[in-house]
């Protein structure tokens, strides 16, 4: 069966022992479905962003332009974040992924003392098709957590699910997601490099 939002809401359900199943997100108009629509985007983005992990489907990199006000003090230039960045994950140099520039995140805007700005970052990915097995995974554990309490009004249930979450599904979704970046590093070793 192909992965889809409706398929990933039916696995948290399952988790949480909820017998109803919802044949399509979009068209079930259930209570169940209601919460399921209302959670899933919230839950996913909040995966996406955690802190611990630059996620292969979602690290993107971009040179952002800047804009023509400068900021009130403390830095000399400001670029527009890009619609649908989650997470800044560095400001890098031009030529690779060298980080160490000093930057700061104030609302949509990205004040940096440098008048060039390349960034690496984290986006929005709506297309769970895009997502690794053991993301998907991570995703829907967090997402019964949450519907454990709305929809099984079970805060036990909901508390041992968050557990299995940061102690089972994240951390094997990280290891997925660190055996998929090798790169070169400073000093020209090839290593495999912690991706998060």
């Amino acid at each position: 069966m192909a992965r889809s939002t409706t398929s990933m809401c039916n696995l948290a359900l399952n988790l949480i022992g909820d017998k109803q199943r919802i044949t399509e997100l979009d068209d079930d108009q259930s209570v169940t479905a209601n919460v399921c629509r209302l959670v899933f985007p919230e839950i996913r983005d909040q995966v996406l962003a955690e802190p611990s992990v630059e996620w292969v489907c979602a690290r993107t990199r971009k040179q952002l332009t800047l804009l023509s006000s400068t900021p009130s003090f403390g830095w000399s230039y400001q670029y527009t974040v890009p619609a649908g960045c989650l997470r800044v994950v560095a400001v890098v140099a031009s030529s690779g992924d060298t980080r160490g520039i000093p930057w700061r995140r104030e609302s949509n805007r990205l004040l940096l003392n440098n008048n060039e700005c390349y960034i690496l970052y984290i986006q929005q990915i709506a297309d769970v098709t895009q997502y690794s097995p053991a993301l998907a995974k991570a995703i829907y554990v967090k997402m019964a957590a949450e519907l454990a309490t709305r929809v099984a009004g079970n805060k036990v249930k909901a508390r041992d699910l968050l557990q299995v979450y940061l102690e089972e599904a994240l951390p094997e979704a990280v290891a997925a997601n660190q055996a998929e970046v090798y790169v070169e590093d400073e000093h020209g070793h090839t290593t495999w490099v912690d991706a998060g």
